[in-house]
């Protein structure tokens, strides 16, 4: 898949789902949690990933959940397609 197509793929899924991002935003935004205590944030994480229905790792940093879309995933050649050997700085999302 090509850069661009890649993109626009993303940006579409963000676009459909524009209005359950800013409740879970909301939603956690609207209950503060001190540090390493985020129960609450955690949950909703989690809730999310199963709802997508991605594997998830929990406990990390005490409270933390992380998820990947893809076991491995190698991007290298995306950066490398559109690296460019120039000063300015670049990056793979860009």
């Amino acid at each position: 898949m090509d850069r661009e197509l890649l993109k626009k793929k993303v940006c579409d899924a963000i676009d459909a789902n524009r209005d359950k991002i800013y409740e879970i935003g909301r939603s956690i935004y609207s209950k503060p949690e001190l540090g390493y205590k985020e129960v609450f944030a955690s949950e909703t994480v989690k809730k999310t990933f199963d709802e997508l229905g991605l594997k998830y790792e929990d406990g990390l940093g005490i409270t933390g959940v992380k998820a990947k879309l893809f076991e491995k995933a190698d991007f290298s050649a995306l950066w490398n397609e559109n690296y460019n050997h120039s000063n300015e700085q670049h990056h793979p999302h860009d």
